[in-house]
């Protein structure tokens, strides 16, 4: 009996409490926002929709569908009335403009979008945990090869060496050949002088002749023998360094080529001067830097007491009517319609966005300055802030906040031809001298060893006579030998 008096009181305790929170009213929010996308963004009002509300969509508005269901609270979104994020226009009055005015003012209970947690807006509103972090980052037009850059791309295959490694190959090219004729021309034991001495066929003369010394060292290049290779010590050892340093420089070639062709496309594009915001100060006349007015990008050069940023901001107060726009989209349309010398600079999620979306002409410098968030804001103390913040860490917890950066912010520009350009410290670096000294060295060590060599052939040739023992290894001196041994027969017949 007391059991089933126990069940039937916790049945009637839910039922009490299920009756009294369905006859509460969820509470009801004014949320201002600025269009941004992808932030929130508008629908034409093509349809009839349910409400208000569904014609708003982006990233922001599916956190904030989110956070409503959560909190359990129901929600107005409207448009800030001035289209500011909100500026401290007054200091001594304390007097905002955009969204932070109207939290300030109660006309809105809630601030959503693209807003930056600073210090400043801290003193005069409640913000919830960050839903994003960010840095500041410049947005400017893609950079395009000149005639110049176009003309040398056709010649990508010299890209692996440097200059000078090509014009020392040649040099080593054209002393190797020399050597080759040299050799023939004053070793006693090379073709001209074994065909002067009837050791050898008057074919096998031009061997190492100017034509076939080119052909010789030519066909060591290209990895391929030849038919007549040197007959004396010196030229055959000479012919060693020279594969040698072949060997060594082709697989320098070789690993290097492989190394360009694998680069991704998007490496192959021109180089840019700057690589952070803080750089464009090195360039006080190629470009006009723009930031929105009246935002969060804006009040941090204005009251930076870093010198870079100072004179950054400096630069933009004697551009001001060309530097401070009304609004994002003004800001990048004059960064397309320039040639490349309007830089914008904006929050790093912002300007990434615009770079990976069509029509792809756009980049964003992958080096932020600072680090911020994006928030809620609300009043300061109002019970429901605490509400918003565990309900974002519950979203980071769950991963839904990191699926819906994802999904927002996805590179559609990953397969375009003219991809996001690299700096100028990741591009691809041809292989220098300093390289490939070894098998330079060693072909000079070669070419001295080989000077030596000759010098000591001529001295054996001379006090020794031509005491040798001579193996012809063209088919021109194996016919004259066989000749030699017919007519040598025939006589002793006789």
């Amino acid at each position: 009996m007391e059991m089933a008096q126990i069940i039937l009181f916790f049945t009637v305790t839910v039922a009490v409490a299920m009756a009294q929170n369905a006859s509460t009213p969820r509470p009801k929010f004014i949320v201002t926002t600025v269009l941004n996308k992808p932030f929130m963004m508008k629908k034409w009002q093509i349809f009839d929709y349910d409400s208000e509300n569904d014609r708003y969509y982006g990233f922001v508005k599916d956190i904030l569908e989110k956070v409503s269901k959560l909190v359990n609270f129901d929600y107005e979104i409207k448009e800030v009335d001035d289209g500011y994020y909100g500026t401290l226009v007054n200091v001594t009055a304390g007097e905002w403009n955009g969204m932070m005015k109207e939290i300030i003012d109660g006309t809105a209970d809630i601030a959503v979008g693209d807003i930056s947690i600073t210090s400043t807006r801290s003193r005069y509103v409640g913000f919830s945990k960050p839903f994003i972090n960010f840095g500041l980052v410049a947005l400017l037009k893609k950079a395009r090869f000149t005639p110049w850059e176009e003309v040398t791309r056709l010649f990508s295959l010299l890209h692996p060496f440097s200059a000078e490694v090509w014009v020392l190959v040649l040099v080593a090219f054209l002393v190797v050949s020399v050597g080759f004729i040299i050799i023939d021309r004053v070793n006693p034991y090379e073709w001209r002088k074994a065909a002067d001495d009837g050791r050898a066929s008057q074919g096998d003369k031009s061997n190492l002749g100017v034509g076939n010394s080119l052909f010789l060292a030519f066909s060591g290049l290209m990895w391929q023998g030849y038919s007549s290779p040197p007959r004396s010590i010196a030229g055959r050892t000479l012919a060693c360094f020279w594969w040698v340093f072949v060997v060594f420089m082709l697989i320098c070639y070789t690993a290097s080529l492989t190394v360009l062709f694998l680069r991704p496309k998007q490496d192959l594009q021109p180089e840019l001067p700057i690589g952070n915001v803080a750089e464009l100060d090195k360039f006080p006349d190629k470009f006009t830097i723009g930031v929105l007015d009246h935002g969060s990008t804006q009040a941090f050069f204005r009251t930076s007491r870093i010198q870079q940023y100072v004179d950054i901001y400096s630069r933009m107060l004697k551009t001001q009517n060309e530097s401070f726009v009304k609004s994002i989209d003004e800001g990048v349309e004059k960064v397309r319609n320039s040639d490349g010398s309007f830089v914008m600079v904006m929050e790093s999620t912002t300007a990434n966005y615009i770079a990976n979306s069509k029509p792809c002409d756009l980049r964003a410098l992958q080096e932020p300055i600072t680090s911020m968030g994006y928030g809620f804001v609300t009043k300061k103390g109002v019970p429901v802030l605490n509400e918003i913040n565990r309900a974002i860490l519950r979203m980071q917890e769950s991963g839904e906040l990191f699926l819906l950066t994802k999904a927002w912010f996805a590179d559609k520009c990953s397969n375009e031809k003219d991809a996001e350009v690299t700096s100028s410290n990741e591009g691809f670096v041809a292989v220098r001298l300093i390289d490939v000294a070894a098998p330079f060295v060693s072909l000079l060590i070669g070419l001295f060893l080989v000077i030596l060599i000759v010098i000591g052939e001529i001295l054996y040739y001379k006090f020794r006579g031509e005491r040798e023992i001579w193996t012809p290894t063209s088919n021109e001196g194996d016919m004259q030998m066989q000749q030699g041994k017919n007519s040598a027969a025939i006589r002793d017949s006789l």
